[in-house]
């Protein structure tokens, strides 16, 4: 009732498939998208079921492979890392482990996030092991 004039859905978006590179950055460049794009939305939804599987053509892209690498990297963190130092400053060990939770959005965003994330346990667990 706020508005007026003609209403119209615009997803922006940026698909690994159909997104240009921006040439100075490298990112991809989001696009807009009108509502013809809802029946696509349906569609991945309901191939919710198979993600995971072989016939997941997502999870080959190499933002999924980091992501899968992210989940690896942390149980190192954890169990060669972590777990030893966890009697000596357990406050500390907690800490370092948290850090994964600034592990969010997609892109570049989710590649920046990675970058601080890395930065901060290089940090925490330094003072851990001159504590030790």
């Amino acid at each position: 009732s706020q508005f007026s004039g003609k209403r119209r859905l615009r997803f922006h978006l940026a698909p690994p498939l159909l997104a240009k590179k921006d040439p100075t950055t490298g990112r991809l460049q989001k696009r807009e998208f009108g509502a013809w794009i809802l029946p696509l939305f349906k569609v991945l939804t309901a191939m919710r079921k198979i993600r995971g599987t072989a016939l997941d053509l997502f999870s080959y892209s190499e933002e999924r492979r980091t992501e899968r690498q992210d989940i690896q990297d942390y149980l190192t963190l954890l169990h060669q890392d972590v777990l030893p130092l966890m009697e000596q400053d357990y406050q500390r060990a907690v800490a370092v482990l948290e850090t994964v939770q600034r592990l969010r959005g997609f892109g570049h965003v989710k590649e920046r996030n990675r970058a601080e994330v890395k930065e901060r346990q290089k940090e925490l667990l330094s003072y851990l092991a001159i504590a030790a």
